[in-house]
């Protein structure tokens, strides 16, 4: 009944001022969703804290100064590896024997692996845990492996890591350093 008494005029022109507000909510939803992903966008890049507020400096200028990588001074191995035969058949025992030296004292722990074709571990060596290195002093592991009367005919490679105590840092890594044929 009160839509009767407003004049056309005046009705469509409230009409028109109520259809504007969703499109400038759009707008500022949308501007603040650009800014949300700009500034996760440098800090995630940059690793930097980013805040709006400092709109007389660039973006870019603060956070690419602070932050400068610096690579990791991590341990140095020269690894000697060896195997027994190439060639093997079942029942055949398989000899591995890697010979490390690090370039400082350190405490690592080494592994070897042999891998199938389709990629699936096979062989694991023994945990030697914990390894004291000596700076320029070499160490051998030797690991025998008898092939299993069920394994699969194929290509097998072999492969050593050396890893930091906790494992998190690899300081050695050669895959397939050998490859051995199962008959």
């Amino acid at each position: 009944m009160a839509q009767k008494n407003i004049p056309a005029k005046v009705r469509k022109e409230k009409i028109k001022k109520t259809a504007k507000l969703p499109m400038l909510s759009r707008i500022y939803l949308s501007l603040a969703v650009v800014f949300f992903a700009a500034t996760v966008f440098v800090s995630y890049n940059y690793r930097h804290v980013l805040y709006f507020g400092y709109f007389h400096k660039p973006l870019g200028y603060a956070s690419a100064q602070a932050n400068t990588y610096k690579p990791a001074n991590l341990p140095k191995f020269d690894v000697s590896t060896l195997v027994s035969s190439n060639r093997l058949s079942v029942g055949d025992i398989l000899t591995i024997k890697i010979t490390a030296r690090a370039d400082r004292d350190i405490s690592a722990t080494p592994k070897v692996w042999i891998a199938a074709p389709n990629k699936k571990q096979v062989f694991k060596s023994p945990e030697d845990g914990l390894v004291q290195f000596k700076a320029g002093q070499s160490k051998s592991f030797e690991y025998s492996y008898k092939v299993p009367a069920n394994l699969a005919k194929g290509t097998y490679s072999v492969s050593c890591i050396i890893n930091s105590e906790n494992e998190f840092t690899d300081y050695y890594v050669n895959t397939k350093f050998a490859k051995i044929q199962i008959q």
